[in-house]
């Protein structure tokens, strides 16, 4: 098998997406780790250092909830469009009748 196979292969499966998004994560998490660290290890009073820390991590946990919040969303409307989509096949597999009275 050529190395251009063996790739073709590779891609194909689907195995590359998921290895680049976990290099991505550990790439994110050793940055968070480092940003910390740096953090701990600069030369400020403790108390600046703890008032710097809670800012961050303040700021960091609503950027957290407004993107959780805008998936959470995303996936309802996903959602909903899917249940209309199964309402309208369902009315045009009944020649019309209304989704409501098939179920």
């Amino acid at each position: 098998m050529t190395k251009a196979q063996q790739y073709e292969r590779y891609t194909s499966k689907g195995l590359a997406p998921a290895r680049q998004r976990t290099g991505l994560v550990y790439l994110l998490v050793g940055g968070g780790v480092g940003g910390v660290l740096a953090l701990l290890f600069a030369p400020k009073p403790g108390a600046d250092l703890r008032h710097d820390i809670s800012d961050r991590s303040a700021g960091l946990f609503s950027t957290v909830k407004e993107k959780t919040d805008r998936v959470y969303d995303l996936g309802e409307n996903i959602s909903g469009a899917m249940d209309d989509s199964q309402r309208l096949t369902l009315t045009r597999r009944s020649g019309g009748r209304k989704a409501s009275s098939i179920v």
